[in-house]
């Protein structure tokens, strides 16, 4: 069995220049070198394509890697591998779960609380009751609980939530948030991406909303949810 992973794509399936298809899997002959034109490469924490693809222009995929590896780097998990199997994409909430799985796998600490200060900060959390901080450019923000709490004030961070009843801040410039759990909420400076998921009665995904901050469609500094297809204001 080879290595579960994910890979970011241009919205045409392309990446290096080169396209891929769902189903299909490529091999070629040389030694993958990590972060060359040496083979296909793929991360296993889905967080970590967010290093390489933007969230809401990239598309993406679960992959398997079949052949040698290598990783070079553990900053991150990113890889190489001369042999990968493009097996099926991934939609938003796809992404998401697929981040909280990996969590998962890795923390299981309830009301556990996150903060740094530091650059490229990774925060993952799979408790009820979590809360994230950073300052730090690039951060990176991923919970599974139920009413988890997120904030960000530096440039560039991305926060991800599966959890119901969670509520993102964030307050730097380019960041991105997004949560899929029912009832939860977001606001944020101008500039940023706020992504919501709307959930009808039976606790089924009616519609994904997302959108910039404008100050005038997305008000600066305003609670949102989704409802009616649409960010919808409230007071938390």
């Amino acid at each position: 069995m080879g290595i579960k992973a994910y890979k970011g794509f241009n919205k045409d399936m392309t990446a290096r220049g080169f396209r891929y298809e769902e189903g299909k899997d490529y091999k070629v002959d040389e030694k993958p070198i990590r972060c060359s034109n040496k083979g296909f490469h793929a991360c296993e924490n889905p967080l970590d394509i967010l290093d390489y693809y933007d969230l809401c222009e990239s598309e993406f995929a679960e992959v398997e890697a079949l052949g040698d590896v290598d990783k070079t780097d553990a900053n991150d998990t990113k890889f190489a591998t001369n042999h990968i199997k493009i097996k099926t994409k991934i939609n938003l909430a796809g992404f998401i779960q697929a981040s909280i799985d990996f969590i998962f796998s890795k923390s299981k600490i309830k009301n556990s609380q996150h903060a740094s200060s530091g650059y490229g900060s990774k925060h993952a959390s799979s408790g009820y009751g979590s809360q994230h901080a950073s300052s730090g450019d690039y951060s990176q923000h991923a919970s599974s609980g139920y009413g988890s709490k997120h904030a960000s004030s530096g440039n560039y961070s991305q926060h991800a939530s599966s959890g119901d009843g969670s509520k993102h801040e964030i307050n730097g410039s380019n960041s991105v948030a997004m949560a899929c759990g029912n009832n939860s909420l977001m606001k944020g400076k101008i500039g940023n991406w706020i992504v919501l998921a709307e959930y009808d009665n039976n606790c089924n995904i009616v519609a994904v909303v997302s959108g910039k901050i404008d100050g005038e469609k997305i008000k600066d500094d305003v609670w949102y949810k989704a409802q009616g297809g649409a960010f919808k204001e409230v007071k938390p």
